[in-house]
């Protein structure tokens, strides 16, 4: 969460000094500041809250009080506009789990959260039907390019029932979860990542002669660290359990979904039968991570792939943002301000978007094209009455496309906390995993 709000640091001059030089008083001595600059010199406090106080969040505990007076006001003002939810429209085109996609949630959510605090190994624990035991932990390096994951194998209780779950290797990658980590994930500039995933496997060959695959230099590089010790567990598991054909599960929250999206897209997209025959990513509340839409389609019949989605709380923030994004939210207050543009005055937000998407009036509030996407489809999950005669919210899910998801303003990050996942992911699977 806060790793991709401290993103705008890596454009300084652009925001926090224009924003300051905005604010200051006239040349011409007068001590006294009108309401104009007082505005702009709250646009430029923004700026620095976003840059460094932001840091200070703890993703399962409190915001210091500037942090969460511009959290606040940020979630006011997006809900102004009408992309700050979803539309009735996106909201009737409902998203059903399956009970095999919501044993496969269970399971992904189960390791992600708990990669964050991993049990020791020699202690199994049981969800649903199924035995987990961790077969390997990565701990993280001290510069925090590799990321903390946990390798856990996860057998079916009775082996003899055919309609069990198959054994599986889930690798889940940490989140943001300490300083360094938000050091690897500012880095957020596009570095090409054509020798680490194949495209010629996802696009026909004029396609991928034409276009390049670019990701987070961040994510990119913790991907990159992570690989050899994922291909050395994925290979032993592989051939303990070559009978099964062997099912890999990819998944991670926050940060750490980015980075098991790039290894996924890595190993699908590799030619190597010492590998697992089946390979899935479900993520939580992921950042987006690559310039192409690799694997926008629940099923993709030519890759070695079995499940691949992105869960995704409405309103959350962090699956929504990249640089340009962060630097509309700062044009955001300042239009509430009254003040003049920054972001769409930057060069960088000129490069990274290819023009904004204009609304159908003046309640939507245009935002840039997105430089980044996920890896697979867009599941959000949202919550509303059943109809205007219930009195409860009721919990659906709607699945979004990438031009779709690029027009919502989503501001809030309360939603991005790990125990927000965990409600919103139990009440999706509750009752459909058995």
């Amino acid at each position: 969460m806060k790793r991709l709000l401290k993103l705008v640091r890596a454009h300084p001059h652009s925001t926090a000094s224009a924003l300051r030089a905005s604010a200051a008083p006239p040349a011409s001595g007068i001590a006294s500041v009108d309401n104009s600059q007082g505005a702009s010199a709250a646009a430029a406090e923004l700026s620095n809250v976003l840059g460094t106080s932001l840091k200070d969040i703890d993703l399962d505990g409190n915001l210091n009080a500037q942090a969460r007076a511009l959290v606040a006001r940020l979630d006011d003002e997006a809900s102004k506009y009408e992309n700050s939810q979803l539309t009735p429209e996106q909201c009737d085109v409902k998203w059903t789990c399956s009970r095999e996609q919501a044993r496969f949630i269970s399971l992904a959510w189960d390791c992600a959260s708990e990669s964050y605090n991993p049990v020791p190994a020699s202690l199994p624990r049981t969800l649903q039907d199924c035995v987990l035991k961790h077969d390997h932990v990565v701990m993280p390096s001290i510069n925090g390019t590799v990321k903390a994951a946990t390798f856990t194998t996860v057998e079916s209780k009775d082996t003899s029932n055919k309609d069990g779950l198959p054994p599986v290797l889930v690798i889940a990658i940490r989140g943001t979860a300490s300083t360094v980590d938000h050091i690897v994930n500012i880095n957020s500039r596009p570095q090409d990542a054509g020798k680490f995933i194949d495209i010629t496997q996802f696009l026909s060959g004029k396609e991928s002669a034409q276009k390049k695959l670019e990701a987070h230099s961040g994510f990119l590089h913790s991907a990159i660290a992570l690989r050899s010790i994922v291909s050395e567990r994925i290979e032993a598991y592989s051939r303990l359990h070559a009978e099964h054909g062997g099912h890999v599960l990819f998944t991670g929250h926050s940060a750490g979904g980015a980075v098991a999206s790039l290894l996924f897209l890595h190993y699908i997209s590799q030619a190597n039968p010492q590998l697992a025959t089946h390979f899935s990513c479900i993520t939580f509340g992921a950042p987006p991570v690559v310039t192409l839409p690799l694997m926008d389609s629940i099923n993709h019949q030519r890759l070695p792939t079995h499940l691949c989605m992105n869960l995704i709380n409405e309103f959350d923030l962090v699956t929504r943002a990249d640089k340009s994004y962060i630097l509309s939210l700062l044009d955001l207050i300042r239009a509430s301000d009254d003040q003049t543009s920054v972001a769409s005055n930057t060069e960088d937000s000129r490069k990274q978007g290819s023009g904004s998407i204009s609304g159908s009036s003046e309640d939507f509030w245009p935002l840039p094209r997105s430089l980044y996407c996920h890896v697979g489809p867009r599941i959000i999950l949202f919550m509303r009455l059943e109809s205007s005669h219930e009195q409860f919210l009721q919990l659906h899910a709607a699945q979004v496309s990438r031009e779709e998801f690029d027009r919502l303003l989503f501001c809030r990050l309360s939603v991005h906390m790990r125990k927000y996942y965990a409600q919103t992911v139990g009440q999706l699977t509750v009752g459909r995993a058995n």
